[in-house]
């Protein structure tokens, strides 16, 4: 049996941080966390037009559930926060963990930092061109351990835009919930926030007149989520 995704990403840092971080990260097969979250929106314009397309949650404190399949190479995440669902992909590759966000490819490098996990952005692609990760300087997601309990804070900025979203909370790694053969947490209804090719072609348009280019290209990359070959509606 291989290592663990982050165990193989942070090497022997791995075993110096908390007890519920490692318990997190070193669990495997389909399983479901609870727990409560406090969400910041950016109030700029554009940066709600960049929410409202990549399906980030809205403003304000309830209940999460994160589940994570930890599958052989790879592992997937799905965050649902106030009836949405945010699906992601995680792997390694050249000493990064990648996230695969919708159309968008994210290269994390991370560090451990005062016992906890700090992911900075080191590369990002979108339609399969490279984006300066100078962009993405205030991307940023850290976890660690507070009072006996694991603690995620994750904060996105982008140039010009300015905020676009700070989520931060905690979840509780001692209960692990059973989920649904479909894999959606029982007793809970994700909805599809993907956008119709018409829907994003607007929205590209939008942006191409009132955004510089790096958030043209951003945009194009995650308003669509919709990979080729990919069902409407299937889990990334």
């Amino acid at each position: 049996m291989s290592e663990p995704l982050f165990q193989r990403v942070l090497g022997a840092e791995f075993e110096t941080l908390p007890p519920a971080v490692r318990a997190l990260h070193t669990a495997s097969g389909h399983r479901r966390y609870q727990g409560q979250v406090e969400v910041v929106r950016g109030g700029n314009p554009l940066a709600r037009l960049f929410a409202w397309a990549t399906r980030l949650p809205p403003a304000g404190q309830g209940e999460v559930e994160v589940e994570i399949d930890a599958s052989g190479e790879e592992e997937k995440w799905t965050r649902h926060i106030g009836g949405h669902a945010m699906p992601s992909r995680l792997w390694e590759q050249d000493g990064l963990l990648c996230e695969q966000l919708g159309l968008a490819r994210f290269g994390f490098r991370l560090t451990v930092e005062e016992g906890g996990i700090v992911w900075r952005v080191a590369r990002v692609t979108a339609l399969s061109l490279p984006l300066p990760a100078r962009w993405f300087g205030k991307v940023q997601a850290r976890e660690s351990q507070r009072d006996g309990r694991y603690r995620f804070d994750v904060a996105a900025a982008l140039p010009v835009v300015g905020l676009l979203v700070r989520y931060r909370g905690w979840l509780n790694i001692d209960s692990v919930g059973a989920t649904s053969p479909k894999g959606i947490p029982s007793g809970r209804k994700s909805r599809n926030h993907s956008l119709d090719s018409q829907q994003s072609t607007e929205l590209l348009s939008f942006a191409t007149y009132v955004a510089p280019t790096p958030c043209q290209w951003l945009f194009l990359a995650i308003a669509r989520n919709d990979f080729p070959g990919r069902k409407r509606g299937q889990k990334v």
